[in-house]
């Protein structure tokens, strides 16, 4: 009988610092990436809440005063804008006097209707709600401003899934990167850390999709619904493409 020496199998050499010091970085990450998201996440009731009663918010009796649930009129006076419609560099700013809680400064998503008509020295009625200024008349002319609770509660969600989705990413990454391979450690970044890192940006990229809709129709819970309807889809993706791809070029 002819007896065959063994096969050799690779050997599993022992991680070094450098490894070690990555893995413990990736826990540590992915466990504070956890808690912000779970911080957004509790944040998201109130500011729901906040943005109804904005939306529902009438304006004030004359005998209210500045911090109530209503919507309260002060008299301004214009000190200048500020315009810039370049692409990229859009700043849109009205400069304000007057007493408090009316800003100094006051940012608009536009020029248009009022800004781009106000001149300094004109005298304008701010609308204050809560600890925001929302808007800004002359005569019969009204300009919302980028400050109000609106969409506050799409922009917290989509927060919190981003950092929910990092987070897990990078804490199953650090759980991976201890289990033992068969191949050389180096001193560079450990491959499943890189893997999980590319899968994690492209997943919290595709929250954005989910954001649109949320925006668009259904407010956060139907962006819950839609990032978790893409989810699973991405990692099949990933899955996929990881399968098919020559393991030289991974």
């Amino acid at each position: 009988m002819i007896s065959l020496p063994p096969i050799p199998l690779p050997a599993v050499r022992p991680r070094g610092w450098w490894h070690h010091t990555w893995t413990l970085t990736a826990a540590v990450v992915g466990t504070a990436l956890l808690a912000a998201a779970l911080a957004c996440g509790i944040v998201v009731p109130f500011s729901v809440a906040e943005e109804r009663a904005y939306r529902a918010a009438a304006p004030c009796p004359a005998d209210a005063a500045p911090d109530a649930d209503c919507l309260y009129p002060l008299t301004a006076r214009v000190r200048g804008t500020h315009i810039d419609t370049r692409p990229k560099q859009q700043q849109f700013t009205l400069r304000l006097d007057g007493p408090p809680p009316v800003p100094a400064e006051l940012d608009f998503p536009g020029q248009d209707p009022l800004l781009r008509h106000l001149l300094p020295g004109e005298q304008v009625t701010v609308t204050h709600w809560h600890e925001y200024t929302v808007a800004v008349t002359r005569g019969t002319t009204t300009q919302t401003s980028s400050n109000t609770p609106i969409d506050e509660p799409e922009l917290i969600t989509g927060l919190a899934l981003i950092l929910l989705t990092l987070g897990t990413y990078t804490l199953n990454a650090s759980v991976l990167a201890r289990r033992p391979r068969p191949r050389p450690a180096g001193a560079g970044l450990p491959s499943v850390l890189a893997d999980r890192a590319k899968a994690a940006l492209t997943a919290a990229v595709w929250t954005l999709p989910a954001g649109l809709l949320a925006a668009t129709w259904g407010g956060p819970p139907l962006m819950l619904l839609a990032w978790a309807t893409i989810l699973p889809v991405l990692r099949w993706w990933l899955r996929h493409r990881a399968r098919r791809t020559p393991p030289a070029f991974r």
